[in-house]
């Protein structure tokens, strides 16, 4: 991963995707884990966790890369690409968690 002057550049074995924005979704709620990525100082894009994520309209005709292979970075993709071009970026295949349903009790 490197950063140019059109934003942040990531090159892998199957190709090389640009983007201005970052989003993470690495670490928990409760203990956000932004990663350190060689570069990462010199990135002139922006890098949130998904912790900080509200909506996909600050990304509207943006290039996107979402990081993380789990429900958020799912969830974020499936948001922010229907505004942005968006890569999405994992170290291992994806892996997604049923919703706990909540129990009701009748009264």
């Amino acid at each position: 991963m490197d950063c140019d002057s059109d934003g942040f550049v990531v090159e892998t074995s199957h190709g090389t995707w640009h983007a201005l924005y970052v989003v993470s979704s690495t670490g928990t709620w409760g203990a956000p884990y932004p990663p350190a990525y060689p570069g990462s100082s010199e990135f002139a894009g922006e890098q949130l966790h998904p912790v900080d994520y509200r909506s996909p309209e600050p990304f509207c005709s943006k290039r996107v890369v979402v990081g993380g292979g789990g429900n958020s970075a799912a969830q974020i993709l499936a948001e922010v690409s229907m505004v942005a071009e968006t890569t999405w970026v994992t170290q291992r295949t994806p892996r997604f968690y049923a919703r706990r349903r909540r129990r009701t009790c009748a009264i």
